[in-house]
């Protein structure tokens, strides 16, 4: 009679814990983009109405590997270990039942039991040997960030490079030297083509030759503009706190008509790291002054935690 009480409260145990798993699953849909409906708890800046890109294989990949471990392995290890007690208590008086019931049982622990230490091997190892900058504090979640391409066409055949001369402010000169040197990223990706991008800004002014300056249509050249001083200087300040991220826009770029982009206040970065890491340096902005937040591709304000999040955009002052 015991042995059928124990398999019972076993079971209600198992069975309780495999429905979260499945009441709320995080990998559903096991296909993360393309649909022409958005869940009701979901929203479009979760990703549900667009288009598939290359960051969605990896997400697809990782749903799979969550569905088998999170929705499919507590289902079919209650469903052996109830499998299991049956055979025992039905086996009674013959020593074959009740050997096979008790080798399903503790295969399955042994198969639950080895999931678990490979999990914490890599985890191990990961934190140990792994760059903290670098790996993010939760790496088994998949953090991608796609940048579509410009809808606007790239300037065909060769590009004149933007004329030099002028002169550049000793405090820009001097902070733009200094961000340059603290191992800081610099994008040479370029929306009005090359070089009108954030390493040649950057290198510009740290050279004391007045940066080019892009408008909504390309037409990009030296102004006279050039980054403010203190948002330079809260760039080192933000990578001196210990965070890592790739600067993808100061003066240049395709931005929204009068942005401040355009008149040296503003700079786009992309931390290194999951959403938690993208928060706190945003927050640590902010506290340097102005006014930082996270934005999708279309240059609209969202959570840091989002699917949709692809920068960091920061006004100063």
């Amino acid at each position: 009679m015991w042995r059928i009480l124990a398999i019972i409260a076993l079971s209600v145990v198992l069975l309780g814990q495999a429905s979260p798993a499945l009441a709320a699953p995080r990998w559903w849909p096991l296909v993360p983009c393309g649909l022409n409906q958005i869940p009701k708890d979901k929203t479009e800046a979760d990703g549900y109405t667009l288009p598939c890109n290359q960051c969605d294989i990896l997400r697809l990949i990782k749903n799979l590997i969550d569905f088998f471990l999170f929705g499919v392995t507590p289902v079919l290890a209650t469903l052996f270990f109830i499998y299991a007690g049956l055979k025992i208590v039905v086996g009674g008086a013959m020593p074959a039942q009740l050997a096979a019931g008790q080798k399903i049982f503790w295969d399955t622990i042994k198969a639950l039991a080895g999931i678990l230490i490979v999990w914490l091997a890599i985890n191990t190892v990961l934190k140990s040997v792994g760059n903290p900058e670098i790996l993010p504090t939760e790496w088994w979640k998949l953090e991608c960030t796609y940048t579509p391409p410009s809808s606007t066409p790239k300037p065909s055949g060769s590009v004149t490079p933007a004329p030099t001369g002028g002169q550049v402010p000793a405090d820009v000169k001097s902070a733009a030297s200094e961000l340059l040197g603290s191992g800081v990223s610099f994008s040479t990706s370029a929306d009005c083509g090359s070089p009108y991008h954030a390493s040649q800004n950057i290198r510009d002014m740290a050279n004391g030759t007045l940066p080019a300056v892009c408008s909504v249509s390309c037409n990009c050249a030296p102004n006279g503009t050039v980054v403010n001083a203190g948002l330079l200087r809260g760039l080192t300040t933000l990578k001196n706190a210990g965070f890592g991220f790739t600067v993808t826009s100061f003066l240049t770029g395709k931005h929204s008509g009068g942005s401040s982009h355009y008149s040296g206040r503003a700079v786009d970065i992309v931390p290194v790291g999951d959403k938690t890491r993208w928060q706190q340096a945003k927050d640590k902005l902010n506290s340097i002054g102005g006014s930082a937040i996270c934005e999708n591709t279309a240059g609209a304000s969202v959570e840091c935690s989002v699917a949709g999040v692809d920068h960091i955009h920061w006004t100063y002052p």
